[in-house]
């Protein structure tokens, strides 16, 4: 029930960013982290074991693979674009394909049908620096900003956005490499409260453009 409710919220809060200012790259990424991380949600809702319909084996794989791979990348994009590290559009697309490398080496690499099974320690080599350079570079920009009003912005992105970044790095990827299993757990209630943050911020300052 609580995975159920984490993947509501999750896509929910993106659905409000995307439609709120789909034109806006900053907006569009910071939406496209909630759908990421939401069809890992989907794909703990579908269960373990490979004694599952085949169909359910194929999403389970793909959603997971997606949680697990994508969500890391697309913080880091969010944190990319949004600081402005890189004004130059070419330049900045030419990086992005180039942060989707470890990507295409892990799937091949590790199992994703019929169970999605991946060495966390050697997806933390890439995760973690991407989760903590996204979380640099937010920083970065708020501290960098003399608009006392934007400046305000960036700093309540900063207290929305890097705790539950930070969170999920831990529970998702940095205790699972070290043997430590399942605090993933736990994470619906931090999606809950950060809702409950986006709520509160979004209606009485803004934040991210709502």
């Amino acid at each position: 029930m609580f995975m159920f409710i984490m993947v509501a919220l999750l896509w929910l809060m993106s659905s409000i960013l995307f439609f709120r200012n789909p034109q806006n790259e900053k907006i569009r990424w910071a939406s496209i982290i909630g759908f990421f991380g939401g069809f890992g949600g989907i794909g703990a809702l579908l269960g373990k074991g490979v004694n599952r319909p085949e169909w359910i084996l194929h999403l389970d794989g793909i959603f997971t693979s997606i949680g697990h791979y994508f969500t890391p990348y697309g913080m880091l994009i969010f944190g990319l674009v949004y600081s402005d590290v890189i004004r130059n559009t070419r330049k900045r697309n030419i990086l992005k394909l180039l942060c989707l490398i470890p990507i295409f080496i892990m799937y091949p690499i590790f199992q994703v049908y019929p169970e999605f099974k991946v060495d966390f320690r050697i997806l933390a080599l890439w995760v973690v620096p991407y989760v903590v350079t996204a979380n640099i570079l937010l920083i970065y920009s708020a501290w960098r900003e003399d608009r006392p009003t934007i400046k305000r912005r960036k700093i309540l992105t900063c207290i929305f956005v890097i705790p539950m970044f930070t969170f999920v790095l831990v529970t998702n990827i940095i205790l699972e490499a070290l043997g430590i299993v399942g605090v993933w757990h736990y994470n619906p209630w931090i999606i809950v409260s950060q809702f409950l943050v986006f709520v509160y911020f979004g209606a009485r300052y803004g934040i991210l453009g709502v």
